[in-house]
């Protein structure tokens, strides 16, 4: 078998992974780097190699400050106050919070918030 046989074999086995969520991210993830070592397509240099990216810890941050603003209430109330229309630091400057592609940057909480309201029902 092919070298990129073997990968698009182990990027399905993740991709099934992933959405089953039968087991924790980080597991699988790990999983697939090991299975990738252990066919012969990676090096033990390449395997380790996006750990020592910057971006990995820069994004373990921002879901560790997410979670602690959702946990905080933070989200729920920016929630409210999108959907109330009061004037708020985003509403009152757009160029602020607002991501690549023009989307703004909300937690999870403003957006189950907005569903409920717009929605009537419980997100699934």
């Amino acid at each position: 078998m092919s070298e990129s046989a073997i990968t698009f074999v182990v990027l399905g086995a993740v991709v099934v992974l992933f959405v089953s969520n039968r087991f924790p991210p980080e597991i699988v993830a790990l999983g697939a780097a090991i299975a990738l070592y252990a066919a012969g397509v990676l090096d033990s240099h390449q395997v380790f190699a996006g750990f020592g990216d910057p971006v990995v810890p820069f994004l373990a941050g921002l879901f560790v400050i997410s979670e602690g603003l959702d946990a905080s209430g933070v989200t729920g109330w920016a929630g409210q106050q999108l959907i109330s229309g009061r004037r708020h630091p985003i509403a009152a400057d757009p160029d602020r919070g607002v991501g690549r592609g023009g989307r703004y940057v909300r937690g999870p909480g403003v957006s189950v918030d907005i569903a409920r309201r717009c929605h009537g029902a419980e997100p699934t």
